[in-house]
């Protein structure tokens, strides 16, 4: 068998080393596997769309795959850089390097008469094309690629001539010194320092707001969003209790990452499917994080997020993972003796902001030109024109308080809007992500194609998401290919149905527009599909207390299923559920959040799940 894969990303990469190894886990030959990829080197939009000072959300206990672990000494978060030379690494390890392409992009790819694909591509080195042809095609050339500019916003557009320079986030960079995007233009008193607005809420325009306002060039920083966002901070928010217990000093090791909070046991595993598809699970887990972050924080909108609330549930909408920028947008709505009597019993540590400020502002209605003796904070008298840009009057307390600062006359725009999901090189014969039935990967495995790294967690990683993606494609391919059976073995629970997708609310649909999944449910339901998610009695009896203290406190790391099913390697996976994994899964992450968070909705659950699944096996029974 003939295989093509699309993209030098995380995703490209795990797919090619499932493929690559397969034959040392069913019973055929080695498969003839390529990668494609258009840059000079491995790494995707971690190598080339990132800035300096950028930081994964996502933990490397999630992150990284089941198979190739990082060291103990890496840090909790990871630089781009650094993720980079781990996928670098992971390709050297599995010998992956002798299949991979770079330089080499995909131009066309279409069907073969009689079955499989054409695939042309363009290598960039030599301006040379090749046809090749192949029994399946994988792409995995992730969602983060071309550039979305909104075009609604009447005066502003990217490639238009303005008096301010606009730009992608994803050429952002960053940069020091007389390069730096954050410096003066023209059109203002250079003495005031520079306005920044940056468009977008999630997590890139949160970081790159929060650099802006650090930069010495910068006084002015404003946020534009368009519907709300929703403030979930990478680490587990760890609350001082009555300004003492709890305060944060030097050396303090930080707290546990938030991915690694949830306790799979009685969430995803062993939850009887009608209570799992139900709204009871997702209703209390909605109360419970707008419950808490009120108790620690004086907002239900969020974490310490007093204004721009999205209004939506948590079942909804993408959370955003970073909680540097809303320290700075917070301060002047913080108010009531409600949150003074409460924040003296208990508050996260607030950050002191020296008196700096992110404006948050509705999303722009226009820009405007207007000359520079009509504003009258310029203090000029000249016919110079500016540009203005004005902000929907929606009523929201970010509104209305922007009605009271000054005009904002921006040095510069960044467009922190996302991208778009194209797909130029396929003809339209092709299925695209949304027709895709089968989990968001392939629609008939007949067809030999499919997606992979396309879905998107609210709290989660895309990598860990696509391994699993990739074994199950993988495993179904050749099972297909070459007509195999795949039993399910004893030690694997049988697969059923779970709700994985992010719910409509409000006329938004975050799985029908960004393929948006709740990472534990939908990690769990590939699990599943493969006959990798091991039976409890398994876990207790095959691999001791530590790994069963792993697999139910736990999230649903990938490397839990690698225990049993067609990609299993039990000896590795307990190592590391043993070693790792453990070590951070016996980490309380405080008190407060260990109790409420972890315990107690293991507990309610836990009685539920096991009465209902009582009842069902006296229902059984008797009617045997």
């Amino acid at each position: 068998m003939k295989v093509i894969v699309i993209g030098g990303g995380p995703g490209g990469l795990v797919t090619l080393k499932h493929l690559a190894t397969a034959h040392n886990f069913f019973d055929i030959k080695p498969i003839d596997v390529q990668l494609f990829e258009a840059e000079d080197s491995l790494g995707g939009t971690f190598k080339y769309r990132v800035w300096a000072g950028a930081e994964l959300v996502s933990s490397k206990y999630l992150t990284t795959f089941s198979d190739f672990r990082l060291p103990e000494d890496a840090p909790d978060f990871l630089s781009p850089q650094q993720y980079v030379q781990y996928l670098q690494d992971y390709a050297k390890h599995f010998r992956l390097l002798g299949h991979i392409r770079c330089n080499t992009s995909v131009t066309d790819v279409r069907r073969r008469q009689g079955g499989g694909h054409i695939v042309t591509t363009l290598n960039r080195d030599a301006s040379t094309t090749k046809e090749h042809q192949c029994d399946a095609v994988i792409v995995c050339s992730g969602l983060n690629l071309t550039p979305n500019v909104p075009s609604g916003i009447q005066g502003l557009a990217e490639s238009a001539s303005h008096t301010f320079r606009t730009l992608h986030s994803s050429i952002f960079k960053n940069l020091p010194g007389p390069d730096s995007e954050f410096l003066p233009t023209q059109q203002t008193d250079k003495r005031q320092g520079s306005t920044i607005v940056v468009l977008g809420a999630g997590e890139t325009a949160h970081d790159i707001a929060y650099a802006a306002i650090n930069h010495p060039s910068v006084s002015r920083v404003i946020l534009s969003h368009k519907n709300g966002f929703f403030i979930a901070p990478k680490i587990s928010p760890e609350p001082v209790i009555l300004r003492v217990w709890g305060k944060p000093y030097e050396g303090k090791r930080p707290n546990k990452p938030l991915d690694t909070t949830v306790a799979s046991l009685f969430d995803t595993a062993y939850v009887p499917a009608w209570l799992q598809r139900g709204g009871l699970l997702w209703g209390y887990y909605d109360a419970w994080i707008r419950w808490i972050f009120w108790l620690i924080s004086g907002s239900t909108g969020g974490c310490d997020q007093w204004v721009g609330g999205s209004g939506r549930g948590v079942d909804s909408f993408f959370m955003v993972k970073s909680d540097k920028a809303i320290q700075y947008i917070s301060p002047p709505y913080r108010k009531g003796w409600v949150n003074a009597i409460r924040s003296f019993f208990i508050n996260i540590p607030l950050k002191d902001t020296q008196g700096k400020e992110i404006e948050l502002a509705p999303w722009p209605a226009c820009v405007e030109k207007v000359k520079k003796r009509d504003v009258m904070h310029l203090d000029s008298d000249t016919d110079d024109e500016v540009e203005i840009i004005k902000f929907t009057d929606d009523g929201s307390p970010e509104s209305e308080r922007l009605k009271t600062r000054p005009p904002v006359i921006p040095d510069t725009v960044i467009f922190a809007t996302g991208y778009k999901r194209e797909f130029p090189f396929l003809s339209e014969e092709y299925p695209r992500p949304g027709d895709c039935s089968v989990r968001g990967i392939y629609r008939n495995i007949d067809d030999g194609f499919g997606y992979i790294g396309m879905i998107r967690p609210s709290i989660g990683a895309i990598p860990p998401l696509a391994e699993l993606q990739a074994q199950l494609f993988t495993s179904r391919l050749i099972t297909n290919h070459y007509s195999l059976t795949s039993p399910l073995s004893r030690h694997a629970l049988a697969p059923y149905e779970l709700d994985y997708a992010l719910h409509p609310s409000q006329g938004h649909d975050v799985f029908r527009n960004k393929f948006g999944v709740d990472h534990e449910s939908y990690a769990y339901q590939l699990a599943l599909d493969m006959g990798a998610a091991p039976k409890v009695t398994h876990v207790l009896r095959q691999h001791g207390w530590k790994v069963f203290f792993t697999w139910a406190m736990g999230p649903n790391f990938n490397t839990k299923f690698r225990l049993v099913g067609p990609w299993a390697a039990p000896e590795e996976a307990g190592e590391v559920m043993r070693g790792e994994l453990f070590g951070v899964v016996r980490r309380s992450g405080g008190g407060v959040f260990f109790v409420t968070y972890t315990l107690i909705p293991q507990v309610i659950f836990g009685v539920l799940s096991l009465v209902i699944m009582g009842w069902e096996w006296v229902r059984g029974f008797v009617s045997v």
